[in-house]
């Protein structure tokens, strides 16, 4: 809980906002500005990178203080949901 709070703070330390702000202002704009549309698109796929490697680090944190038993139940969830997964691509 810890870990995923802080996370969280990190997260939303008013840059996601304003990007998105930012992103709205270019769409309502009078005259569309391709160019700063698409250099707003790569920060906000450049922060989201940074947020997946985030979180994918923080369920690493998480997994390493599961017991040996929760990581073979994890493990079973995991296979389960993969099984279905396959099973509704057919």
């Amino acid at each position: 809980r810890d870990l995923m709070r802080q996370h969280h703070q990190d997260r939303y330390n008013g840059n996601y906002r304003q990007r998105h702000e930012n992103m709205h202002k270019l769409v309502t704009a009078p005259q569309f500005d391709e160019a700063a549309v698409r250099a707003q698109i790569q920060d906000m796929d450049k922060q989201a990178i940074e947020r997946h490697v985030e979180m994918a680090k923080v369920h690493n944190q998480m997994y390493q203080l599961l017991t040996p038993e929760q990581k073979a139940q994890l493990e079973k969830n995991y296979q389960q949901r993969m099984s279905d997964f396959d099973q509704q691509g057919q």
